[in-house]
């Protein structure tokens, strides 16, 4: 049996209004599309204004009507206020958004001249480096008293605090303190020995 919204002499949507096209789009998704149809390329040339890359500005976009479908319930027709403006609004915001993100990661980009590449470490250095490290963290813990072992772990390696250990364990505080103390103290003796060779 057809709906109301299914049989095309009943509705027209072509003619709809943006406004109307979002009502018909809370109760039935597939009407929202054509409000995506209708600004999909003018939300895009604004976009491109605003974020740095085209695929930024697709992923905005995308974001945008994302969020324009998930508050259509709560638009409402007012006076000098229309669809268009309210969906421009969530564009730009989204937009400036980006654009701060963006911008925020440059701020931590360091630009090196080319003559400083050569004195960059070589990743594969590094990354054998890493390795060494990890196997020798892992030999030196195998070799500690599970006790000790396992204070490191949660102290160090997991960054639980002393007083979070000692609650997690069942300890008092000055016991934590204690076990920090000694597992450091067999920690460098083991790593200088079986790590330093």
């Amino acid at each position: 049996m057809s709906t109301f919204l299914d049989t095309k002499e009943n509705i027209d949507v072509s003619e709809k209004s943006d406004e109307e096209l979002l009502t018909l789009s809370i109760d039935h998704p597939k009407y929202f599309g054509m409000i995506v149809d209708r600004y999909q390329s003018a939300f895009l040339r604004k976009a491109r204004n605003i974020v740095d890359s085209p695929e930024t500005a697709q992923d905005t976009v995308q974001d945008t009507f994302v969020k324009i479908y998930k508050h259509a319930s709560q638009f409402q027709v007012q006076e000098g206020a229309s669809f268009k403006s309210w969906a421009y609004r969530i564009l730009l915001n989204q937009c400036f958004t980006q654009y701060r993100k963006t911008e925020k990661k440059r701020l931590h980009t360091l630009v090196l001249e080319p003559e400083h590449y050569e004195s960059l470490p070589d990743k594969k250095d590094l990354f054998e480096n890493d390795l060494f490290l990890r196997d020798c963290v892992q030999s030196v813990l195998t070799r500690m008293p599970k006790s000790l072992a396992r204070i490191l772990d949660l102290y160090f390696l997991k960054g639980y605090s002393q007083k979070e250990i000692a609650q997690r364990e069942q300890l008092s505080l000055a016991a934590v303190r204690v076990r920090v103390f000694r597992a450091k103290r067999t920690y460098r003796k083991l790593s200088e020995q079986y790590c330093l060779q």
